[in-house]
């Protein structure tokens, strides 16, 4: 037991390491919304943010694809790049943020 009391630190010392810890969590910075892994959550938990960010991106690249159409490729090739590039974008990690309720999104 002697060994593992100077790892612990001294009963004396615990309010002094609590203050520390207590300061250097006064020192964090709060954001409201993070992107982890190519999702957007906020503090919250909702991910209304990343679906209005998908949805806008969708659009954009629904855009491109429009623009690309009438250069004159094939409907296969405008369906082999739409699969790539619009509903890749659309279904990444959507089994963590897809089962949301409606009323989670905003």
């Amino acid at each position: 037991m002697e060994k593992v009391r100077p790892w612990c630190g001294q009963p004396s010392d615990r309010g002094r390491l609590r203050n520390r810890t207590e300061h250097q969590l006064e020192s964090i910075e709060r954001w409201e919304c993070v992107k982890l892994l190519g999702v957007l959550v906020d503090s919250k938990f909702s991910f209304g943010k990343h679906v209005k960010h998908v949805l806008s991106v969708r659009n954009q690249m629904l855009y491109l694809l429009s623009q690309l159409r009438k250069r004159g490729p094939s409907d296969k090739s405008i369906g082999i790049v739409y699969d790539a590039v619009v509903l890749s974008k659309v279904l990444y990690a959507l089994s963590g943020w897809g089962g949301i309720h409606k009323s989670n999104a905003d």
